[in-house]
């Protein structure tokens, strides 16, 4: 048997090609790496507030503030009232979840695991960022953006542009139109084509109001204040101020789960993330939008 083995293996060619001559012998090789596609960070939770919470979170605001008044000598003080309101923080359930073969993280050569916790906060990270710029609320099962809010009483917190041409003018009406106490911690949020605008703008001497960073660490600049940019901001829209005063709150963190009886009948194993988050602006002076006509 053996003199018969050796004689047979060397009549045989091996070919990597063909698997009845032995093809299936070369096992497919498969990247330790996987290529995904690269998404921005959540830039709302870096300009932001965040909180984390046990439960339903109240944030007192002042309604009104208490007038000073000049008396004469011997007058009697004049009293007014401070009047409280407040907001409620609730939580707000988002999910990603995916199906995977069990074959697959038997085979796999690369931490799955890993990957899919990465992946999945990657999703999670850009709903949140949509739902915190321009969620619609309790009415929508989301938190509610700052856009909406602001859109509750655009008169005061909007200026409009005369056409989608922006000028210089235009990004310092903006600036001026905050309240110099908000200007002290205000940056600018747009979308990246709207930043492709603004890099063009040059001021009456034909410069550029575009300021580079001189450090990778930090954002450029326009009129000294920084500049964000997220895909979940209109291109028609260009947004500036204190963005700490969007307050997002965490209701605990994130949970991995993983579900192999759920779908066992089609050997199949299910990953789920969870996450319980509201967010809401708590002053509505603190953000002036600039809307682009069409």
């Amino acid at each position: 048997m053996r003199a018969r083995f050796v004689d047979s293996v060397k009549n045989s060619y091996l070919q990597t090609g063909e698997p009845s001559q032995g093809g299936y012998l070369c096992p497919d090789e498969m990247d330790s790496a996987i290529v995904a596609k690269l998404q921005d960070e959540n830039i709302m939770r870096k300009i932001g507030k965040v909180i984390t919470t046990a439960n339903t979170h109240k944030i007192p605001i002042v309604a009104s503030q208490p007038t000073a008044s000049w008396i004469r000598e011997g007058a009697p003080i004049q009293f007014s009232d401070e009047t409280f309101s407040q907001l409620s923080l609730d939580a707000y359930k988002l999910a990603v979840g995916v199906k995977v073969s069990n074959e697959l993280l038997a085979d796999s050569f690369y931490r799955l695991d890993e990957f899919l916790i990465s992946e999945f906060s990657k999703s999670i990270a850009a709903a949140e960022e949509e739902a915190f710029i321009g969620g619609q609320g309790a009415a929508a099962g989301t938190p509610k953006g700052f856009l909406t809010s602001l859109a509750e009483d655009a008169a005061s917190t909007t200026i409009t542009t005369r056409n989608t041409s922006i000028s210089a003018d235009d990004v310092i009406n903006l600036v001026y139109k905050l309240s110099r106490p908000y200007r002290r911690n205000a940056c600018f949020l747009m979308a990246d084509s709207t930043l492709g605008l603004i890099r063009k703008i040059k001021d009456a001497d034909q410069r550029f109001i575009w300021e580079a960073s001189l450090q990778n660490s930090e954002p450029p600049s326009i009129s000294g204040y920084p500049v964000h940019t997220s895909t979940a901001m209109p291109t028609d829209t260009i947004a500036f101020g204190d963005f700490s005063t969007y307050v997002i709150g965490d209701r605990g963190g994130r949970t991995m789960k993983s579900l192999h009886e759920l779908f066992a009948v089609e050997d199949l194993a299910a990953f789920i993330m969870l996450q319980r988050v509201d967010g809401i602006l708590t002053d509505s002076n603190a953000i002036r939008l600039l809307k682009l006509k069409s």
